[in-house]
C-alpha cells in the first residue's frame, strides 16, 4: 500500500474543505494524521485482533462507515462501537511501542528514498561509463524495496 498517496490525497481533500467550511487547518490535518497512524497500525497488528474487532475497526477505518451505521449492523450501540475503536487502538498502539514495526517501516521507506536520491545524484556526476552499469543495478534494486513499501 502506498501510504504517502494516500495522505497527500486525503490533505488535498481536506486542504478543499478548509477553503469552503473555514475549519483550522490543524485540527483537519490532525485528523488525517490520525486516520492514517490507524490504517498504518491496522495494516501491521490488524491480524492480531479478534475476528469481531476486526471487522469492526476495518469498517470504521477503512470503509468510513459511521459509528449508528456500524450500530446498526452489529445490534450494539454508537457507544460500544467508539468503545471498541479506542480500545483497538490501544492494543495496537501497545504492540508498536513494544514493535515498533511501523516506525522502523516509515524510517526504511525514508531511507530508501534517500538512496534513490543520491543514485540521482551520482548518475548526474559520473564521468565513467564503466560505472553505469552499477548505477542501474543499484536504482533498480532500490525501485524494487520502494516498490515492496
Amino acid at each position: 500500500m502506498t501510504y504517502y498517496s494516500i495522505y497527500d490525497i486525503i490533505q488535498k481533500v481536506c486542504k478543499v474543505k478548509i477553503l469552503y467550511k473555514k475549519k483550522p487547518a490543524n485540527k483537519v490535518v490532525n485528523k488525517v494524521e490520525k486516520i492514517v497512524r490507524q490504517s498504518m497500525l491496522y495494516d501491521f497488528y490488524g491480524e492480531l485482533l479478534t475476528e469481531h474487532q476486526k471487522s469492526i475497526y476495518q469498517d470504521v477505518i477503512v470503509n468510513d462507515l459511521s459509528y449508528t451505521e456500524i450500530a446498526g449492523l452489529y445490534g450494539i450501540s454508537r457507544q460500544g462501537v467508539y468503545d471498541m475503536i479506542k480500545r483497538c487502538d490501544k492494543i495496537m498502539e501497545e504492540y508498536e511501542d513494544k514493535l515498533r514495526l511501523v516506525d522502523r517501516f516509515l524510517r526504511a521507506k525514508e531511507m530508501a528514498g534517500d538512496i534513490q536520491k543520491s543514485i540521482l545524484k551520482i548518475r548526474e556526476l559520473n564521468n565513467n561509463s564503466d560505472l553505469d552499469s552499477y548505477i542501474k543495478i543499484i536504482e533498480d534494486k532500490t525501485s524494487e524495496l520502494l516498490d515492496e513499501f
